[in-house]
């Protein structure tokens, strides 16, 4: 393991998973356009790369002090964003924007505030995982 190069993309993973939480800041007011979700699902991608490539650098040895699992944990959780979250954020956004029924308006706007609590959990989990590697590699 190149510790070093593990060093780097940690602060690297940890300033783009921060930097993407500062930019939701506009979802909390609901200005945000239809694409939001779209672009952030993108954005996730590239920061999942680099967490696929810190978890290969580190050898799968049980017992060390940062782990395979603590990256492979962020990189699901990345995917889910692209994969999942962000796609059905997008959807009921697009609905709510969009639609003429009070009552559909209503509904999507409940399927987003249901899904964000959970978005915020894993974005603890994630900082919190990275917070361990920091620890870990004294960085």
């Amino acid at each position: 393991m190149s510790a070093k190069r593990v060093a780097d993309l940690t602060r690297v993973i940890d300033k783009e998973v921060k930097a993407l939480e500062t930019s939701f800041a506009p979802a909390a007011t609901g200005a945000v356009p239809i694409g939001f979700f779209t672009q952030k699902a993108t954005q996730v991608l590239s920061i999942a790369a680099k967490a696929n490539l810190a978890k290969n650098l580190i050898p799968p040895a049980p017992g060390g002090l940062v782990k395979r699992s603590q990256f492979r944990n962020i990189e699901n959780k990345l995917q889910g964003f692209s994969r999942n979250d962000f796609p059905e954020l997008e959807t009921q956004l697009v609905t709510f924007q969009t639609s003429p029924e009070p009552t559909t308006r209503a509904t999507a706007l409940t399927q987003i505030a249901a899904k964000i609590p959970g978005i915020l959990l894993d974005y603890v989990i994630m900082k919190n995982e990275l917070r361990k590697v920091k620890k870990a590699l004294r960085i």
